[in-house]
């Protein structure tokens, strides 16, 4: 963590629990249109249309996401908490803003940019991310980009992309 930045723990939480999650916003998502018309949520076929960051029917795609209890339990995991608070021998309190990043796969350009979490969520300057993937994601299919090391380099000023939503 001193080093590179960032711990990685290949199986920590329970592959049934985060299929489950998975599953809820899959549903909730299929029935705003966010999956192919007629297939069963669990495919996760993206619709032809794909939403973007802030553009038409995002918000109601995440405020959808965020209404879902099962989503806000996952950052409460036991398992998380635990590690946590072993690794650093504190109490571990959940930060309440819970972030959902669901991209349409065939849509690169929807993806999203390189950025430092604490500016834009806030908290202490001692918090840690934990991103959970709620599905298996090969490295073709993107997943989460860490740079080491970057945490020693202090913030970045936030810069606006006038020509992307979001």
């Amino acid at each position: 963590l001193e080093g590179d930045g960032f711990l990685f723990f290949r199986g920590l939480l329970d592959r049934a629990t985060l299929a489950s999650v998975r599953l809820d916003i899959l549903r909730e998502l299929a029935a705003l249109g966010w999956t192919a018309p007629g297939s069963d949520p669990a495919q996760a076929l993206p619709s032809d249309s794909p939403v973007f960051e802030a553009g038409p029917g995002w918000w109601e795609g995440y405020q959808a996401v965020q209404s879902l209890e099962s989503f806000h339990r996952l950052a409460h995991d036991p398992t998380i908490i635990t590690t946590l608070s072993c690794l650093f021998g504190e109490d571990v309190i959940v930060h309440p803003q819970k972030i959902a990043r669901v991209i349409f796969p065939q849509h690169p350009g929807a993806t999203t940019p390189a950025h430092q979490d604490y500016p834009n969520i806030g908290g202490t300057l001692d918090f840690f991310t934990v991103w959970a993937p709620l599905a298996d994601t090969p490295v073709a299919q993107g997943g989460l980009r860490v740079r080491p090391g970057s945490h020693r380099e202090g913030f970045r000023p936030i810069t606006v992309d006038l020509t992307k939503s979001g």
